[in-house]
């Protein structure tokens, strides 16, 4: 008799390898207060090992298909890959000729790598199946998130060390609620549903864990987005598209952060977010940030330790430039700033031309989330860049999965000039 075992079918198998190299990215960093840091410094380990593994599979793609680069579609492949491990090898450069530390430049590698990679060799080839496996995952990263937000509220010395829970610092939570909402109103889509009771469910729960750590910013934004998505998929109505976001992002950046004109939003500041005209001491480091980049304007002053980092504000040290565009600046200077705009322009561009897309107008909201949100934190994350980079696949994904656009131009909004 001759026994045969299997992992079923090759789609089950797909998912098991999908969720085998997305597990090393959502490492427990917070375990590092609980006197249990082994069991996080075996995953930032093994997250280095998958990373390269893909790596080394997506250069053996490239190798193998390197004749047929002049299909637009393993052009368009091939033109971001490129772009990432450029912006990848700045960071080690910059880190090397300013002494900084090459395990937080390879951390931030291995996660903006890992995103792109997990979008290329598994969600381009068979979305369905891959957007279901990311559903579970980050649903079960959410559900985790709320049970230790609980159950450790009071206890274990979190809030008095920094706001560090299991996934990271209290505002790096978005970046498991917003996917884990966005993954989960996608797949609602894909299965025809307007709205399931586990995409309410991490709605409600998202919002509850933000409140309970105080990350206000983050609750205002994504209430907001979470009601959009609501109306969204239980109306016939296209709202606003990933362009005017845009166009919203670039006003905010440059009116907040470099004209300084914050009084303007001072009302909604102090009575809605309950924090201070100097956004918890934002404003600081951001001229903190400023000297930095005008230190070393070009390559930028590389990734470094919190310890050993220059944006120092009294007693504060932060570990970042709490604005995205700063931060990148900071770190990689100019000609990283231009890498990774080009990079998120491409990404976002896909929306632009697939404005009536029901997945693009899902995920045009959360990239424009991530973007509003980068204006007083950061978002090197693996969630921020796994959703742009599916975004610059939607037309693949669509070709796939798209059952029919739930929007309509009828009740759009125009804003039309007319000569008398």
């Amino acid at each position: 008799m001759k026994i045969v075992i299997t992992l079923g079918s090759h789609r089950h198998r797909r998912i098991l390898l999908l969720l085998m190299c997305c597990l090393p990215f959502f490492s427990p960093d917070g375990l590092g207060f609980t006197g249990a840091s082994m069991v996080m410094v075996l995953f930032k380990k093994f997250q280095g090992v998958v990373a390269f593994a893909m790596l080394i599979y997506e250069l053996y793609y490239y190798v193998k298909h390197l004749s047929a680069l002049g299909q637009y579609r393993y052009l368009k492949r091939f033109i971001m890959f490129g772009l990432v491990a450029l912006l990848s090898v700045l960071q080690i450069f910059s880190t090397k000729i300013n002494g900084g530390d090459y395990d937080t430049a390879l951390q931030r590698i291995y996660i903006m790598m890992g995103a792109y990679m997990v979008t290329e060799i598994f969600i381009v080839r068979d979305t369905k199946a891959s957007i279901e496996a990311l559903t579970y995952l980050f649903t079960a990263a959410a559900v985790m998130n709320l049970a230790v937000v609980i159950l450790m509220y009071d206890r274990m010395g979190f809030r008095p060390q920094g706001d560090f829970w299991l996934f990271g610092q209290k505002n790096a939570m978005r970046n498991i609620v917003v996917p884990s909402i966005t993954l989960s109103a996608i797949l609602d889509r894909i299965r025809r549903k307007k709205y399931s009771f586990r995409t309410i469910y991490l709605m409600l729960t998202g919002i509850l864990v933000l409140i309970m750590v105080d990350s206000s910013a983050s609750v205002a934004i994504i209430t907001v987005f979470a009601a959009l998505l609501l109306y969204l998929n239980i109306s016939d109505f296209e709202l606003l598209n990933l362009k005017i976001i845009s166009v919203a992002y670039v006003i905010l950046e440059i009116v907040v952060v470099f004209m300084r004109r914050i009084n303007i939003f001072s009302d909604i500041i102090e009575s809605v977010l309950n924090r201070d005209t100097t956004l918890t001491n934002r404003t600081l480091i951001w001229d903190a940030a400023m000297k930095s980049i005008r230190a070393t304007p070009i390559f930028g002053d590389g990734l470094r330790e919190l310890e050993d980092s220059k944006l120092v504000v009294g007693n504060f040290q932060a570990s970042h430039a709490h604005n995205a565009f700063l931060d990148i600046l900071m770190k990689c200077g100019i000609v990283g700033a231009v890498l990774l705009v080009i990079i998120v322009y491409l990404c976002i561009r896909q929306q632009f031309k697939m404005k009536n897309s029901a997945l693009g107008a899902i995920l045009g909201m959360t990239v424009g989330l991530f973007l509003i949100a980068g204006i007083v934190g950061e978002l090197w994350s693996f969630g921020f860049y796994l959703m742009l980079f599916t975004l610059y696949y939607l037309p693949e994904m669509a070709r796939q999965v798209e059952i029919g656009n739930i929007y309509t131009k009828k009740r759009s909004v125009r804003l039309k000039l007319t000569r008398d």
